[in-house]
Parts: C-alpha cells; structure tokens; sequence
C-alpha cells in the first residue's frame, strides 16, 4: 500500500474513531427528513408509508451499533435521557397551561412517565399530553443495554454474536406480538437490537461494505427485492408493535436500511453540496428530532391547511435549531481566519 493510501485510510479511521462517517451522517439527515415529512403526510402514500416505516428507526440503530464500543451510562444519560425527560415535562406543562389545568399528583404522573418511558401508553394521551414520538429515545438506550450484555456474552465470535441477537429479537417479537409494551419499549430494543448487531458486524468488515454500496445495480435490485418482500409478507411498525409473519420484518427491514445506505453513499459520492446539508443534519438529528417532537406535541395543526405545505413548514421548524448551528459556526470559523490573517 503507497504512503498516500496510507495515510487517507488512518484519516479515515480516525474520523470513524471520532464518531463521523460521511455516508452515515447523509444516512441520519436523510432519514430524520424522511421521519418529519412521514409524521405529517401519515398514509396518504402508501408506498412511502410503508418504507419510512421499515427503514427509519432501523437505520438510527444500524449507525449507533457502528460505533458501539461500550455502554456508556453518562453520554446515554446525557443525549438520550436527560433529553426525553426535559420533552415530557415540557409538552406537559405548556398543556395545562393552555388547558387551565391543574390536578392534584401532576408531578407524579409525570414522574411515572419518565421513569417508565410509556410516551405511547393509552393513559397518557388525553388532553394533548401524548408525546409519542419520544418513545424512540429511551428505546435507543434500552437497546444499546441490551446489545451491552450480548457483547458481554461473547466478545470476538461475531458468528455467536449475530445468533444471540437474533434470539434475543425473536424473543422481543414474541412479546410484542402478544400486545405486551414493556417500559422502556424494552421489547423493541429486544425486537431490533438485530440493527445494532448488524451496524457492528459493518464497521468490523468495512470494505466489504463499502464494496457493496458502491455498485448502483446491487441498489436497485435490492429496492425491488424489499417491494416484493413487501408484498408477499407484509411490513412492519415498531411502535405499535406490528410484526405480520413473524421474523421477516428482519428482512424487510434489512432490504430498505441498505437501500437508505446506498443511496447515501452515492450522494457522498456524487453530491458535494447536498451532502454538506444532510451531514449537518444527520450530525444534529436528534436535536432535529426534538424540535419536532415539540412542534408536533404543542401546535395546533388546522385540517385546512394544505398537508404538503403542512409537511415543508414541519422540516423548516425542525431544522432551525441546525440553521442556528450552522450560522454559528460559520462566524466562528470567519473570526478564527480574521484573527490568523491579524496575527
């Protein structure tokens, strides 16, 4: 290998190191965009419905297990947690205020709430208090216990690795199918940490990854594969524990990730501009996500109003804490440039 190779690679890794891959961070802006505009459009195209659904959560998790080391409680606690929490509190009391209300073991109830993670549970969806989308943060943390212990169970045989996880996501399915919501969503981290596994089965044989992204063929017949998969055995939802035939939502799910995947790497490829954009929100999504969960729990949204304006006004809300970001660092970086050309 020349000196040049080299040294691109150890670059390369040291960006992985430090939690950065170009493809996977297009992936997460992608994806996040594709989360808004879902939760507003809702069903009116089914064909859509269907893949955000069988892709979306999955391609979070595939990317947390690519850098998954270890479990780490305070950064879980920190960008997970805390976050979740500061939501439910949030949407709560801006509801009673807005609704007058104000009964008696309110700090209980949400108390219960956080520590039992049931943003999706019937009793905490009256009078606007529902924040169903936040269900996916302590799930993600839930998840990435689980996958904690199997990587304490077996340390270097990826073989065994991969078996146990998929156990343990037979078990989860097992449990959603019977209508069991466990705290935490701790069946679907159960029922998906298969993403976990796979995220770090990828960065393990990065290349051979790689080799499969870069050919655009593979990506169609794969997008077409997940179609007939599709048809043929149905699709599944995570959050409302929906799994028709059982293990195929495995499938399913796989099918469309690599599709999400393929298409990021070729837009890392090809698309310098569009990729700057989405590597910025991909960087920043969970902050994309919980300004959206904010604006989805607290406006009031008019039947009225056209549904796709509805759609593009949602990512505009969303994205302004990335749009603040963004400005700042520009300015940060133009003093540093005036300051060296000073100096």
């Amino acid at each position: 290998m020349s000196t040049e190779k080299q040294m691109r690679k150890g670059m390369e890794q040291k960006k992985i190191n430090a939690g950065r891959v170009e493809y996977l961070d297009v992936a997460r802006g992608m994806t996040m965009m594709m989360i808004v505009v879902f939760h507003v459009l809702g069903e009116t195209n089914l064909i859509y419905h269907r893949f955000v659904v069988t892709m979306g959560l999955q391609v979070f998790l595939f990317v947390s297990g690519f850098f998954f080391r270890r479990f780490d409680v305070k950064k879980n606690l920190q960008k997970l947690v805390l976050p979740y929490a500061l939501l439910l509190v949030t949407v709560r009391v801006y509801w009673d205020i807005m609704l007058h209300m104000a009964r008696p073991g309110q700090v209980l109830d949400i108390l219960k709430q956080i520590v039992l993670g049931y943003t999706l549970d019937e009793t905490w969806q009256g009078n606007g208090f529902y924040v169903g989308i936040a269900w996916f943060l302590p799930m993600l943390v839930a998840s990435r216990l689980v996958y904690a212990v199997i990587c304490k169970m077996e340390k270097e045989n990826y073989f065994i690795r991969g078996v146990l996880s998929v156990i343990v996501s037979c078990a989860g399915v097992v449990i959603g199918n019977q209508g069991i919501k466990l705290p935490w969503s701790l069946d679907v981290a159960m029922a998906t940490v298969f993403f976990l596994f796979l995220g770090d089965f990828s960065h393990r044989y990065q290349e051979q990854v790689t080799a499969f992204l870069k050919k655009p063929w593979l990506l169609a017949v794969t997008f077409v594969t997940w179609g007939v998969t599709v048809y043929c055995f149905g699709y599944s939802e995570l959050a409302v524990r929906s799994y028709p035939n059982g293990m195929t939502f495995l499938l399913v799910s796989t099918l469309s990730m690599s599709v999400v995947l393929g298409i990021s790497y070729l837009i890392a490829q090809y698309l310098p501009y569009v990729t700057k954009v989405l590597c910025v929100c991909g960087k920043y999504s969970f902050l994309i996500l919980c300004t959206h969960i904010l604006d989805k729990s607290c406006l009031v949204h008019s039947s009225e109003i056209n549904i796709f304006l509805l759609a593009a006004w949602e990512l505009f809300l969303a994205c302004i804490p990335v749009m603040v970001i963004c400005l700042y660092q520009l300015l940060k970086k133009r003093g540093t440039k005036e300051n060296e050309i000073v100096g």
